[in-house]
């Protein structure tokens, strides 16, 4: 058998896949790891919605972050720009 074909049957996919996908943030709430987990049959049927919403809430949050920022700074003229002095309005 080749090298790969040995550690293929010394890992436990069961355990392993949940803990690698899940390892950024808590699994329920990982949209990129939602489909490996339905597929394994480790997902709540609300567990979608709900990191999709969560995937929503802050990519918003982020562009309103993002355009707040660039306003502060990038269409200021002049002097260099503190973090207060970026995001007051």
């Amino acid at each position: 058998m080749t090298d790969a074909a040995v550690l293929a049957n010394q890992v436990d996919l069961d355990q392993t896949v949940p803990a690698v996908l899940g390892a950024a943030r808590p699994a329920h709430l990982n949209p990129t790891g939602q489909p490996a987990r339905m597929l394994l049959g480790h997902a709540q049927p609300w567990e979608l919605p709900a990191s999709v919403a969560v995937m929503l809430a802050a990519t918003y949050s982020l562009v309103r972050l993002a355009g707040r920022a660039y306003s502060g700074t990038i269409l200021r003229f002049g002097g260099r720009v503190t973090l207060n002095g970026m995001l007051r309005p």
